[in-house]
């Protein structure tokens, strides 16, 4: 929030505006009516920031008065956040048969919280079940069934989505062979 205060008997609009914010941070311009008020600028760093600190500069300037300047540090931190694994990168099966994954999640400071995980991808006939959708710990696994009657043999791509609350998510995608017996 920035105060704007009026000398001189100024009534005029002024302009409230932010310099020098780091990449992938935004800040709103404001304008404040009648010379005095108080303007409120949103800052937001929802799109990949440049982590650490940085001083900026806001200006205020109204027409036929000099424009003044203040400064403040803005920090901007790691929303933290998690990366997924996939072992094996292959899965063989046989038509009627079965495999696991193993989808491990490693988890970037700050980040503790829980992530929710879906499997896409596949042919008819390929039954994908995660042990868990919603994993507190660092894996669970995924067990993959080749129905006789209604898969067909072929290398299909599979897609691993995690997300989880407040943060970017993470894809991973593994490869299924079927095969006949």
């Amino acid at each position: 929030m920035v105060s704007v205060a009026s000398t001189g008997g100024f009534a005029e609009t002024v302009t409230v505006f932010a310099e020098d914010a780091p990449g992938g941070v935004s800040i709103s311009t404001e304008a404040v009516d009648g010379g005095a008020g108080t303007a409120t600028l949103d800052i937001d760093a929802s799109v990949v920031s440049d982590i650490g600190t940085s001083t900026i500069t806001v200006t205020a300037t109204g027409a036929g008065v000099a424009s003044t300047s203040s400064t403040f540090d803005l920090t901007v931190e790691s929303a933290g956040g998690f990366a997924l694994t996939v072992e094996p990168t292959v899965v063989n099966l046989t038509l009627g048969g079965s495999g696991v994954a193993t989808i491990g999640i490693a988890r970037l400071a700050p980040f503790t919280g829980p992530v929710e995980l879906a499997v896409a991808g596949g042919p008819d006939g390929l039954t994908t079940t995660l042990d868990s959708t919603v994993v507190e710990g660092d894996s669970t696994f995924v067990t993959l069934v080749a129905d006789t009657a209604l898969a067909n043999e072929g290398r299909y791509n599979l897609l691993v989505r995690g997300l989880g609350e407040g943060i970017s998510g993470d894809i991973i995608g593994f490869l299924v062979t079927i095969v006949r017996r």
